[in-house]
C-alpha cells in the first residue's frame, strides 16, 4: 500500500464553508494516524467511508480546540457497544502536560463514556520516537501554547513534516529539512501576519533554506483564502521556489 495523506481540514476556526478545521489522515503500513483532530474531522472521515474505530493513533501538535476538539467525539464513538469486536488499540500522543490535563478534565466530566482500557494517552518528549514501528521526531514549535512540529519517517527513507501551528523557528526548520513533503500552515498574508503562524514570506524563506521537495499549504484564515483567489497571486509568491508548492483543499489526497 502506498503511503498517502488525506486532508480532512485545511481551514481555521474562522469557517468559510468550504474548509473544516485542522486535521489530516496519514495512511501507512503502520495503520491510520490522525495528525490533529479539529472539529469536523469525524464528519470528513464519514464522507470517505472510513470508520473512526480504524484510527490507530492520534498525533496532536498542540491543545487548541481547533486542533483537538474532535478527539472527544472519537473517544465517545469508541464506547459504542456495537464496536467492541472491531476496535483497535488507540494511542493519543501530544505535548507533555497539556494533553494529560485535557484528558483528565474530560475523564472527570464524562467518566466511562470516554474511558477505555484500549486507549493510551502519552505526553511526548522531544526527539526521536518509535511507536511500534511508526517512527517520528518531535520538535518544539513556536506558538502561543506548548506546541510541537513533527517529522515522520516513511518507508524507503522518505519523510513527511508537519508544522502544526508555528511561526518560523529552528524546530520547524529541522522538521522540514530535505523532507519529501512538508505540510505547513500558511494562516495569514504578510500584511496581516500574526505571531505564532506562518505567512507567505516565511514559506518562501523555509523553501530556500531547508529545501523540502514539496510544500502543502494549509490552515487558511479568510484573508489568506482571499489572496489565494486573486488571479496571478500564487504564481508571483511561490512560482520561483526550489520546492513544489501546493494549495491544499479539504478531501484532497496526496500520494507520498
Amino acid at each position: 500500500m502506498a503511503d498517502r495523506l488525506i486532508c480532512l481540514g485545511t481551514g481555521s476556526m474562522m469557517l468559510s464553508g468550504g474548509r473544516s478545521t485542522a486535521s489530516y489522515l496519514l495512511e501507512t503500513r503502520h495503520g491510520r494516524t490522525l495528525l490533529d483532530a479539529g472539529p469536523g474531522c469525524l464528519l470528513r472521515l464519514a464522507s470517505l467511508g472510513i470508520a473512526p474505530s480504524s484510527i490507530r493513533r492520534v498525533l496532536l501538535s498542540h491543545m487548541h480546540p481547533d486542533h483537538h476538539a474532535d478527539l472527544l467525539g472519537l473517544l465517545f464513538h469508541r464506547r459504542n457497544p456495537a464496536l467492541r469486536d472491531e476496535l483497535q488499540p488507540l494511542s493519543i500522543l501530544g505535548p507533555k502536560g497539556k494533553l494529560r490535563e485535557v484528558y483528565a478534565a474530560w475523564s472527570e466530566v464524562y467518566g466511562s463514556w470516554i474511558q477505555d482500557e484500549s486507549v493510551e494517552v502519552q505526553g511526548l518528549p522531544l526527539g526521536g520516537q518509535d511507536h511500534e514501528g511508526f517512527c517520528f521526531d518531535a520538535y518544539p514549535a513556536r506558538h502561543s501554547a506548548p506546541a510541537l512540529c513533527f517529522r515522520i519517517q516513511l518507508d524507503d527513507d522518505r519523510s513527511l513534516a508537519y508544522s502544526g501551528d508555528s511561526e518560523s523557528c529552528e524546530g520547524l526548520s529541522e522538521a522540514c529539512r530535505d523532507a519529501d513533503f512538508a505540510l505547513v500552515e500558511c494562516s495569514f498574508p504578510d500584511e496581516d501576519s500574526c505571531p505564532g503562524h506562518m505567512c507567505p514570506s516565511a514559506i518562501r524563506d523555509l523553501s530556500r533554506e531547508v529545501l523540502p521537495k514539496r510544500i502543502g499549504l494549509t490552515h487558511f484564515y479568510p484573508a489568506m483564502e482571499a489572496r489565494l483567489a486573486e488571479p496571478g497571486w500564487f504564481e508571483r509568491e511561490f512560482g520561483d521556489l526550489p520546492s513544489e508548492v501546493l494549495v491544499l483543499e479539504d478531501l484532497m489526497e496526496i500520494e507520498l
